[in-house]
């Protein structure tokens, strides 16, 4: 970084113009002229402030000059001079905006209470508020100085020095205690969340001086520093600020005079108010004042300097601070006079951007095709898994767009601004699948006048949805309200700023009930299937048959009719194939789906989307099941590419089966019965019909099971026995697995060899799977989850990819590896890819052999 020379105020112009003023000022009427107090270091103040006519006088014929230098016509600026009693014009030619003090009881010190507790986990230890930052890196600063400090001006006469004590609350201002370190903590999130949206770092510590200084044009590293200190000089002022200088260029060698010409001050003991909200006011103070230096003027009537706000909502403008203890509000923004009666209607955030504070990049995109997939990343406080996630709106046309995988049941969604000091009034929705609204949420039903959005639903279907976060309005602030007959509220373009989002799930089945597998797969058992603990088999035949339970009063029926999809061919677009009371439709939006007798959706590929409407279904020759866009492009698929000949069933009991001859290669899981332990323990040859055998020998058919929720079952057969998953590996979206490296899941392992082999090994050390990748020239390869697109991808040291599991279109997917010795890839609870280790075969003999 080059160093800077120190900052002076304005250009040569301004210089020659303070000369005129000050050969013409003096003690000559001027107003809030004092004598420091209590404040032995300070010289007396011989600075003039002059304001309304008196400023008009003062400036002569400078007006026009000096108006100039503030962007403004001379014009402009008498009627501001004349309109705002606040606006000041300095012997030192300095335009200064001097806020009133607030009116209210003072606490005395001794005698505070306790601050508003901070509730957030990540807010900072209270022991180190001097090194806070809310953007690290920015090229712009707003400090905020607790601390004090001495500003000069040495070629007034008198010379001027200015000693501004630190913040403090106990009458000791050698030390910060635990009150005022509270203070400051709450202060600087408050002011970071005022210019969350903006690139810009908040600090609560002392930058390197070339951090705050320009020096020039073409120096975009610069800032502004804001005192909290006492009102040395008894003016009853709540704060004091120039216009527009944060930009302001310096002029080498006058490094002190530039100092003093840009400084802002907010004065913390004239604004008296409770204890409890201390903090806020001194954060909207400091907020305001450097809204003053981004040249910003400001928000009120035409009767009174500061907007008063309504009696119905509970907001200001923070360029209104109305000198009332009971103006405190819960929400403060910027704006630009969207409320009824304004004097002024300047874009505020346009303002700002001006002076070099740009807005943020978005987060997340804001339609259905730019949704950010949210994945399970947690469990709720009742035990239901969660996903989280924050981030920023940053425009009124900003809206962030999240995509989640909802299992059926209840589904609750919150949205919340920031938890102190927010400045975004929240919007919530839930979409379907297709983008049309579910619900929309504008406050918390349950929290009077709350910033918040809930959703609460006891009970959703299965599928995908949409959840779109964005800033909202309130009320009718331009125009009377038919209830009350008054306009009140505000609009939504600064209703902007930070927000955490929380998706709570259906609860999941505990592991003593199912243990997990990570993919619909069968298995197939020979005759007799035992039922371990309190769990379900999910049970359905082989070779077409059916399967009639008759235990614990509990029966079902053999199929009564099937639909079926041969070897080539394809259904269309607005095809169905119907089957009993089951329906199978290719929809025209793009989506396979499955509907029972009801209309009840068993099943969706969610696949519906603009992109994708007027697809088909394709039995292809080689035994996959695909499901292809106008273009070509395929957008499902069953993933068996490996069963030539293979034809497509449609049940009257709602499944889709792919067949080659009787043996069944894929399901769905909406095939599949449950049968309770209460309704089964054994199942005997006398309770299966319509096999084609003698009904004491199965002879080459079989029973396949698969568990529900897509979970795997406890297996024994023959003397085996298979466990539930006792132990779990993860690698998050973004992790590697080096070379030599080596998961541990219970007995089983997973290795990432130095051969560049990537070997699933069981309880006796033998490989189960294998990427097959072992070469001289991969050697040293590593596996790594990438974040991008939830591809899994092994790459030599080259950086050559040679091996995938070609799952490029699940951004924040993450890897998990079982003691089932099973390798899977995951977004939330949805399974995207597994190896073939995790399936097993139990046949009559009890063998276990992989199934390939």
């Amino acid at each position: 970084m080059k160093k800077h020379p120190r900052r002076v105020f304005q250009p040569i112009l301004l210089i020659c113009v303070a000369a005129v003023l000050s050969a013409c000022g003096g003690d000559d009427g001027g107003d809030g002229s004092a004598t420091a107090s209590g404040s032995p270091s300070n010289t007396a103040r011989s600075v003039q402030y002059y304001s309304g006519q008196k400023a008009i006088d003062h400036l002569g014929n400078s007006l026009s000059e000096f108006a100039v230098l503030h962007g403004m016509t001379a014009e402009e600026l008498r009627q501001k001079l004349l309109t705002d009693p606040t606006l000041f014009v300095t012997s030192l030619a300095k335009l200064v905006y001097r806020d009133n003090a607030r009116q209210a009881q003072v606490v005395a010190p001794n005698t505070l209470s306790r601050l508003q507790v901070l509730t957030e986990s990540s807010s900072a230890d209270p022991g180190n508020v001097f090194a806070l930052h809310s953007r690290s890196g920015s090229t712009k600063t707003i400090y905020l100085n607790f601390k004090g400090g001495t500003l000069r001006y040495p070629t007034a006469v008198p010379p001027i020095v200015e000693t501004y004590p630190a913040f403090d609350l106990d009458g000791d201002p050698s030390t910060f205690n635990t009150e005022e370190r509270l203070v400051i903590q709450e202060v600087f999130r408050r002011v970071a969340e005022d210019f969350a949206i903006f690139d810009v770092d908040v600090t609560t510590e002392e930058p390197a001086r070339d951090k705050l200084v320009r020096a020039d044009a073409q120096d975009g590293i610069y800032g502004q520093e804001i005192y909290i200190t006492r009102d040395i000089y008894s003016v009853d002022s709540g704060g004091e600020a120039p216009i527009g200088v944060f930009n302001s260029i310096d002029t080498p060698g006058q490094p002190d005079q530039s100092d003093y010409n840009k400084a802002a001050k907010v004065f913390y003991d004239k604004l008296a108010v409770a204890a409890s909200d201390r903090a806020a006011v001194i954060a909207d103070a400091i907020s305001h004042e450097t809204g003053h230096t981004l040249g910003l003027s400001h928000m009120g009537t035409a009767t009174a300097t500061y907007y008063p706000g309504d009696s119905f909502s509970s907001w200001l403008p923070l360029m209104s601070q109305h000198p009332n203890a009971n103006s405190i509000r819960k929400l403060t923004t910027w704006s630009h006079g969207d409320y009824k009666n304004a004097n002024n209607h300047e874009d505020e955030l346009a303002i700002i951007n001006a002076y070099g504070l740009k807005l943020i990049s978005d987060d997340f995109g804001d339609t259905i095709g730019a949704a950010f997939p949210l994945g399970i990343d947690g469990t709720n406080s009742d035990g239901r898994p969660s996903s989280r996630v924050s981030g920023i709106i940053g425009s009124s046309t900003d809206s962030d767009m999240f995509r989640i995988t909802v299992p059926e049941g209840p589904l609750t969604i919150q949205a919340d601004p920031a938890a102190v000091g927010p400045n975004l009034d929240i919007k919530l929705s839930l979409l379907d699948s297709a983008g049309n609204s579910i619900q929309i949420v504008k406050d918390n039903p349950t929290t009077a006048d709350s910033l918040s959005a809930g959703i609460a639903l006891p009970q959703i279907a299965a599928g995908t949805y949409y959840v779109k976060v964005e800033g909202t309005g309130r009320g009718s602030p331009l125009t009377p309200d038919p209830k009350i007959g008054l306009p009140w509220g505000y609009t939504k373009y600064g209703s902007l700023g930070s927000y955490t989002l929380a998706v709570i799930y259906a609860p999941v089945l505990a592991a003593d009930q199912i243990s997990t597998l990570t993919k619909e797969r069968t298995q197939a058992m020979g005759f007799n299937i035992s039922l371990l603990s309190p769990g379900a088999w999910n049970v359905f035949v082989s070779a077409g048959t059916s399967l009639v339970k008759s235990y614990g009063g509990a029966s079902g029926a053999a199929l009564t009719d099937a639909a079926i999809l041969p070897s080539g061919a394809k259904l269309n677009a607005g095809e169905s194939l119907r089957a009993g009371g089951m329906t199978l439709t290719m929809q025209a939006d793009g989506n396979l789906v499955i509907y029972d007798a009801a209309h009840k959706v068993l099943f969706a590929s969610t696949t519906n989307s603009v992109d994708n409407q007027g697809s088909a279904l394709n039995m292809q020759a080689d035994g996959n099941l695909v499901i292809r866009n106008p273009a070509g492009k395929s957008v499902w698929a069953s993933g068996t590419d490996d069963f030539g000949g293979e034809y497509m069933v449609f049940g009257s009991d709602g499944t889709l089966s792919l067949r080659t001859g009787s043996r069944i290669n894929w399901l769905l899981p909406s095939q599949l019965a449950v049968l309770t332990s209460a309704q089964v323990s054994v199942l005997s040859a006398a309770q299966i019909q319509g096999l084609d055998t003698a009904v004491n020998n199965l002879s080459s058919d079989a029973l396949n099971f698969i568990s529900s929720l897509g979970s795997t079952v406890v297996k024994r057969w023959g003397g085996v026995t298979g466990v539930a998953l006792t132990e779990v590996k993860k690698i998050a979206a973004g992790g590697k697995l080096n070379s030599g490296v080596t998961l541990t899941a219970g007995s089983v392992s997973l290795v990432m060899q130095g051969d560049g082999n990537l070997v699933i090994y069981d309880t006796a050390h033998k490989a189960v799977w294998a990427s097959n990748t072992n070469s001289v020239d991969n050697q040293g390869a590593h596996l790594n989850m990438q974040a991008t697109d939830g591809n899994l991808v092994m790459y030599t040291p080259a950086g050559k990819a040679i091996w995938a599991s070609n799952t490029n279109d699940n951004r924040g997917e993450f890897m998990v590896f079982g003691s089932d010795a099973c390798m899977s890839l995951q977004t939330g609870s949805r399974v995207s890819w597994f190896t073939a280790a995790q399936v097993q075969s139990l046949t009559q003999a009890g063998k276990m052999p992989v199934a390939h």
